[in-house]
Parts: C-alpha cells; structure tokens; sequence
C-alpha cells in the first residue's frame, strides 16, 4: 500500500492526522497487511497482531474457499452453502475442514469483541474528553 502524504497537511493538523500518518509509514516500512493501528496504546499489538494474522489467512484462501468462508459467515449451513454453490455438501465440509474455519471464524469473532470491548468504549471517552 502506497498513499502519497505531503511534508505539510494544510489547515489539517492533531492527533488523529500524526497517528494515522504513522501507521501509514509503518505499515510501508515493514510491508506489513492487514491493518497496522496506532495511538490506542497497549491494544496496538493486540490490533496488529490479530488483523495480521486473519489477513494472512485469508490471503491463503482459494476464490472459493473465501465464496464458502462468505456464505457460512452469513449462517448458512453447509447444506445451503452447498446448494448456493451448486457443489456437494461434502465438498463443503472437505473446504470448511481445510481451510481451517473453525479456527478463523473464532478469530473473526474475537476481533469483533475486542473492538467493541476495548476500542469502541476507549473512542468515546476519548470524544467525551474532546467535547467537554
């Protein structure tokens, strides 16, 4: 990922700009996918490291493995899955099997948690600060 930044933002300055510039040049530095989060103290590795690895893994899913990931994500079954698909049932299973799903969907949910656990709550106190 590339975004070219200017030296000087004009009429654009604070935390929110110094941060996400950061990331964006760590993020180039160190080649790094799948999100690279700054300013969240602590929780930065925790961030990182989970965007990273769910990005890695979904980087090494096939089109159709990602179509399986999609549809079962969505909770269906893999019988639907299948009939979407228009493959056997057991076609399904081998996929859900080999792409480790259990595994990544536990991720998924994991990260959804976390944000709405440690994020969200340390974003609006951080508003609640601004606005008073």
């Amino acid at each position: 990922m590339h975004t070219p930044t200017q030296k000087e933002a004009i009429n654009i300055d604070g935390p929110a700009l110094y941060n996400a510039r950061t990331a964006i040049d760590n993020a180039r530095q160190k080649r790094a996918l799948g999100g690279v989060f700054i300013g969240f103290g602590n929780a930065d590795l925790v961030m990182n490291g989970m965007a990273r690895i769910i990005s890695f893994h979904r980087s090494q899913l096939t089109q159709q493995q990602f179509r399986i990931a999609e549809l079962l994500r969505k909770g269906l079954s893999h019988t639907d899955a299948a009939k979407e698909l228009n493959v056997s049932r057991q076609a399904i299973t081998k996929q859900v099997k080999s792409i480790g799903w259990s595994a990544y969907a536990e991720a998924e949910s994991a990260w959804r948690i976390f944000i709405s656990c440690w994020v969200n709550p340390m974003m609006e106190k951080k508003r609640a600060t601004i606005l008073r």
